[in-house]
């Protein structure tokens, strides 16, 4: 008994995750059935903003935040002010230009760009507030200040869309001023909870030195997830994007899914101990599993589309999107264990090296397929390329620097 509570403890922040991540898996597919093709591809793209900012949206400074500052105890963390005040200007100019570009160059919403603005406010300030409390090693408050707006999403999706049939724009509206009470509920709770202690000097040139570093590790792995979403848009329609984007959810989603369990589990396993015989045993069965996982999901998908479980799954007119999807998601399953391996043994030289490689290799890929971008099977291809080739530099670079050891 003991030792299951003290199993749940220790993965039930790891468990808001997950449930984060069913959420939006659900959303996607309640507003597949409930929206207009046009209006499908209109939420594809904004949802797909919004994880864009839980990622990207405060340029890496929150990881050097994490770098710097130190952790007293429970209730006082030690940091510089100058970081603070560099966070903060990132917070803001960032987010009233991303809202601005995106409204502007992508989405056709009819909304006023204030209720973005909100949302990128509010979703780029719970990436900070995760990290002073996963800093202060309160995981589960940490990861329910990252993750709390997915179950907004879906909460609104259900009771807004799906039963009272309220329009996308009114759901973007409704859902901007629950974020907006999130992050004065959210604001007023951490800075009760938490002092900040303003004793650490570190210069603008140091921290805009790590943040270089995290900035790129985070732009290659923003590319590589969001890059062909907002391509699609601009080139090819809403009504496309719709139906890519769905085909991503039901064929990619799950494995990304497995992807972070894999790369959770095995970055404490790593910490200890790296073998190449270990790695290829695991990676055999990944591979292998990944497959049957694969054809379970195109059966799964058939009998769904069959009785109209989950309708609108048009296989046969995407056949070939769906192996490369699925392909795909066999890939990062390999990607999640050198990745683990990278985090765990990895020294800050050979992930920087990794990182650098990772951005040559993007735009490598893209400058020699930039004239087959006319089909969407093209475009998913490339993203799988994108995930070969990342999978190919984080496994050069590892293992040379195991074999260096």
């Amino acid at each position: 008994m003991k030792n299951l509570r003290i199993f749940i403890k220790k993965h039930t922040s790891f468990s808001v995750i997950v449930m984060g991540a069913v959420a939006v898996f659900f959303v996607n597919i309640i507003f597949k059935v409930a929206l207009t093709p046009v209006q499908y591809g209109e939420y594809s793209l904004f949802i797909s903003y919004i994880q864009l900012l839980g990622t990207f949206g405060l340029l890496g400074f929150e990881q050097v935040f994490l770098r710097i500052s130190e952790a007293v105890d429970n209730r006082k963390i030690r940091t510089s002010k100058k970081l603070i005040i560099i966070i903060l200007f990132i917070w803001v100019i960032f987010g009233l230009l991303g809202s601005i570009g995106f409204m502007s160059f992508f989405s056709s919403l009819d909304v006023n760009s204030i209720y973005i603005i909100i949302c990128t406010l509010s979703v780029t300030a719970s990436i900070f507030l995760y990290n002073i409390f996963r800093l202060n090693s309160s995981f589960l408050i940490s990861q329910f200040m990252l993750n709390n707006w997915k179950f907004v999403l879906i909460l609104l999706a259900i009771v807004g869309v799906y039963i009272y049939k309220i329009d996308l724009e009114s759901f973007i509206k409704l859902f901007s001023y629950c974020l907006l009470l999130l992050l004065i509920l959210q604001s007023y709770f951490t800075f009760k909870q938490i002092h900040f202690e303003y004793s650490i000097v570190e210069v603008p040139k140091k921290i805009y030195s790590f943040a270089l570093n995290f900035f790129i590790a985070m732009f290659t792995i923003s590319i590589i997830s969001f890059w062909d979403r907002f391509f699609i848009k601009v080139n090819f329609g809403a009504v496309e994007l719709g139906e890519y984007f769905f085909l991503a959810t039901i064929f990619i989603f799950p494995f990304s899914l497995l992807q972070g369990y894999i790369g959770f589990k095995e970055l404490v396993f790593y910490k200890n101990q790296s073998s190449e015989i270990k790695i290829g045993k695991k990676l055999v069965m990944l591979n292998f599993f990944g497959v049957l996982f694969g054809g379970f999901l195109v059966i799964c998908s058939i009998i769904s589309n069959q009785f109209e479980i989950i309708p609108h799954i048009n296989i046969k007119n995407n056949i070939m999107i769906v192996i490369i999807f699925i392909f795909t998601g066999i890939l990062k399953l390999n990607y999640s264990l050198y990745s683990a391996i990278l985090g765990a043994r990895g020294e800050v030289i050979t992930i920087r090296k990794a990182n650098v490689q990772s951005i040559v290799s993007i735009f490598a890929i893209l400058f020699l397929f930039f004239r087959k971008l006319d089909k969407l099977e093209y475009i998913a291809f490339i993203v799988l390329l994108f995930w070969l080739s990342r999978i190919f530099i984080w496994k050069y670079n590892i293992m040379k620097q195991i074999k260096k050891a």
